[in-house]
């Protein structure tokens, strides 16, 4: 699961997975009628009113006031260019505070999961995949070798064939179905490898 790595390591697929979600809106403790949709690419809007991302670095630097301290995200634009929102998780929802302008504070904001969002692995791109090998690998279908990522500490990406070449078939056998795991996103790539 990854794209480009953030400062604590984790990937935005890694957030995605984490956040992704429609999500009640609550501001000062009342309900809207609009939605937070975050995507399993971190984006994060509210339809008709503004679309920006989550974002994890640099936060100490945007969220400066002490009733931010537990601020491990924001974004920017919630309903105007200058407005920013600093959160945090708590349980399945984020909390935090809405601001109108740099440090002027205009009330809390709380976005309540309603649907989680599965966030599926998607195809990287061409080219032939060695590096950021794992030494992992496991006969199985797609789903199966989907799963098998999913649920391996560290795997960033993973090379399915369903047919394995006799030169590289990870102890599956030639022209059996193989699965390989990378600890980072590869940067040769090949049409039979997934994030």
């Amino acid at each position: 699961s990854g794209y480009s790595l953030n400062a604590d390591g984790k990937t935005c697929s890694d957030y995605g997975q984490e956040y992704a979600g429609v999500y009640g809106v609550y501001y000062n403790g009342a309900p809207r009628t609009t939605n937070m949709i975050i995507g399993c690419d971190i984006s994060a809007s509210q339809p008709g009113s503004f679309t920006d991302m989550l974002r994890f670095t640099d936060v100490g630097s945007k969220c400066t006031q002490d009733r931010d301290a537990r601020a491990t995200m924001y974004v920017l634009g919630p309903h105007g260019p200058e407005k920013y929102e600093c959160l945090y998780r708590d349980g399945t929802s984020l909390m935090g505070s809405h601001y109108t302008g740099p440090n002027v504070f205009w009330g809390t904001v709380e976005y309540r999961l309603m649907t989680k969002t599965h966030c599926d692995f998607s195809k990287l791109g061409n080219g032939w995949c060695t590096n950021n090998y794992m030494g992992k690998c496991k006969g199985a279908d797609l789903p199966g070798c989907t799963s098998f990522c999913d649920t391996t500490p560290g795997c960033q990406a993973f090379t399915f064939a369903a047919a394995a070449a006799a030169d590289n078939d990870c102890g599956a056998g030639a022209g059996n179905p193989a699965c390989w795991l990378h600890d980072a996103l590869p940067t040769g790539l090949n049409g039979d490898t997934f994030r």
